[in-house]
């Protein structure tokens, strides 16, 4: 067998037993939070309708509570999108 294609047999063997990020275990809790969804279909749907409404009508104001207006917007956008909540 030729030396290179022993070090590709090592390499995917090793991928395949090894877990290279096991000790950070702040990685793993973060991928476990992003898999986890802790909001219902009607909520995804009515947060993406009311935050996607308050984008526009904070975007339509043009003055400092229209941004802060289209930022909650965004967040609710966020909150249907991804069907996750932090505050739960």
């Amino acid at each position: 067998m030729h030396p290179a294609l022993g070090w590709i047999a090592i390499s995917w063997y090793m991928a395949l037993t090894t877990q290279p990020f096991a000790h950070l275990k702040a990685l793993d809790e973060i991928a476990r939070e992003i898999r986890t969804t802790n909001v219902n279909e009607a909520e995804r749907i009515g947060s993406l309708i009311a935050g996607s409404a308050m984008i526009i009508l904070g975007l339509a104001r043009r003055s400092t509570s229209g941004i802060l207006l289209s930022l909650a917007g965004g967040l609710l956008v966020h909150r249907g999108v991804t069907a996750h909540y932090k505050g739960r």
